[in-house]
């Protein structure tokens, strides 16, 4: 995903969504309150990003930054 979209938290995000729902397709039930905390702790960090890709203003990855 990071190389498609080339923005890290947008694939951050993801991997953190994406544990549970493996974890639960894998058959490990147990692990799947766990990694559901810590995908909500991983959103709840990145409220700036997501506003920001909201905005459509998230920087990405290999663009050069125009602020000094």
């Amino acid at each position: 995903l990071l190389l498609t979209v080339r923005i890290s938290s947008v694939a951050g995000m993801a991997a953190a969504l994406s544990a549970p729902a493996s974890a639960l397709a894998t058959g490990h039930i147990l692990y799947v309150p766990m990694l559901l905390g810590f995908a909500f702790l991983v959103l709840w960090k990145h409220r700036a990003n997501i506003v920001r890709l909201k905005e459509g203003t998230e920087p990405r990855i290999g663009t050069s930054s125009s602020t000094a």
